[in-house]
């Protein structure tokens, strides 16, 4: 699913970032830790620049799920970050 020929095209990449930001809504731990490692994937992939611009519109988000995986996310990007960010 994830191919980089698919990113190249910015509105289906927006649309994949910004499902995949929403699982992190669901209930059950399970799925939020499969959503992080998937997240996690994307960005050893991709560009962290461009999926931290998508991750910091979802700070706002209603379900307090959603933030905290935001910033798990944001603090394995400057971790592993071999780029400034």
């Amino acid at each position: 699913m994830l191919k980089k020929n698919m990113m190249r095209d910015k509105k289906n990449y927006s649309q994949l970032v910004t499902n995949v930001i929403e699982k992190l809504s669901d209930s059950k731990q399970v799925v939020r830790d499969a959503v992080l490692e998937c997240c996690a994937y994307i960005v050893q992939t991709f560009r962290q620049t461009s999926f931290l611009a998508h991750c910091a519109k979802s700070m706002q988000h209603a379900n307090w799920h959603v933030r905290e995986g935001i910033l798990i996310l944001i603090a394995r990007c400057l971790i592993n970050s071999d780029e400034p960010v």
